[in-house]
């Protein structure tokens, strides 16, 4: 079977299950810069000539961006989501040959960021991918864009159970700052004050955590996009407050059955007893439930084989914290690249590894 794409329009994505494959998530990206197409994928008998069922009603969502003059990337956050959750190299090499032709953009590289526990696959059937270095040959990269591994916590049994899984840890954080905060929800629009006191919580967490923030315009659009309860997905700013003060906070992305932690903050003090990040996952966990969602994710924990190397992983720290919920874990075949134009894609790889390696050092 040859996988194939025929242009759509950006409605078709309005009810994704995947958040990252949704009209919303293009219309955020599109404020950052990205230019957002969406394809249908169709599947077809070899040597029929024609166009088969559109496979399994998937709707692809790609991001375009010019990274130098004449140049230009396209992006699949996490995708494609195909049914069966599996994608050989030829068939990556297939999908990458149309979309160089439906996207009338100078494409020197098409890159795939898989969803979770999908699998890929060498034509031959290898499970061990390999590093041709021919042009419109798919390579893993050494490191991932998104997250690598995350815990996806069922949202289908009652809130008592939910709770009632939850380690000590989590538990004994979350009674006592039932005590000590306060939480509110947040939605469109998310008032500017509440805004101005998450960012600052935030750029604080980043200083004293040793990450990159996001800038304050981007996720101010992320908060104001067609963000309220009757469309498929948008985001929720979930803060905790102690005597007034906004002590801790969270931008969670929620779509029509999938919760998403994108963003976390708080502050410490030597009189607090306890973490109010707990009360927070807490509280957007119960949001989450009461708009439908059946999935939670983390959204980033260390992977199960990132002791081997000997160093900590950038996501170490995260991990115990979001451990203490439980869910099940999960991970992906990392970020795949099919590079369309070799010496551009070289000098891209080069700037981007720096990049990467002086935000995670």
């Amino acid at each position: 079977m040859e996988m194939l794409v025929k242009p759509a329009s950006l409605q078709a994505l309005e009810n994704a299950d995947n958040p990252f494959q949704s009209r919303f998530w293009a219309e955020v990206k599109k404020t950052n810069g990205w230019d957002p197409h969406a394809f249908t994928l169709f599947s077809a008998d070899a040597g029929s000539g024609g166009l088969s069922d559109s496979i399994g009603g998937r709707v692809l969502l790609v991001l375009t961006k010019r990274i130098f003059p004449g140049a230009v990337i396209a992006y699949i956050p996490f995708g494609p989501d195909l049914p069966q959750g599996h994608m050989d190299t030829l068939e990556m090499r297939q999908l990458t040959a149309h979309l160089q032709r439906s996207i009338i953009q100078k494409l020197f590289l098409v890159r795939f960021d898989f969803p979770w526990n999908s699998v890929i696959t060498r034509k031959d059937g290898s499970r061990t991918p390999g590093r041709d270095r021919s042009r419109l040959s798919p390579r893993p990269l050494s490191y991932a864009i998104q997250p690598e591994a995350t815990l996806l916590l069922d949202l289908t049994p009652s809130l008592d159970t939910i709770y009632a899984n939850f380690r000590k840890r989590a538990k004994r954080h979350i009674a006592k700052g039932l005590q000590s905060f306060r939480t509110e929800v947040y939605t469109d629009p998310v008032p500017e004050e509440v805004f101005s006191d998450w960012y600052d919580i935030y750029r604080t967490t980043a200083r004293r955590d040793g990450f990159n923030p996001r800038s304050a315009e981007y996720l101010q659009k992320m908060l104001s996009t067609a963000n309220d309860d009757s469309k498929s997905s948008g985001c929720m700013l979930i803060a905790a407050r102690q005597h007034n003060r906004m002590v801790a906070a969270s931008i969670t992305l929620i779509s029509k059955s999938i919760a998403v932690y994108l963003f976390g903050a708080s502050l410490r003090s030597d009189d607090q007893q306890c973490s109010p990040s707990y009360l927070v996952q807490w509280q957007a966990i119960q949001e989450a439930k009461r708009r439908g969602c059946r999935v939670y994710d983390f959204f980033g924990i260390s992977p199960a084989d990132a002791s081997v190397s000997g160093k900590p992983h950038h996501l170490q720290s995260l991990s115990q914290f979001k451990q203490s919920f439980g869910g099940l874990y999960a991970e992906r075949p990392g970020t795949w690249d099919v590079p369309l134009r070799p010496l551009t894609y070289k000098l891209f790889s080069m700037a981007e590894k720096y990049r990467i390696r002086a935000a995670r050092s």
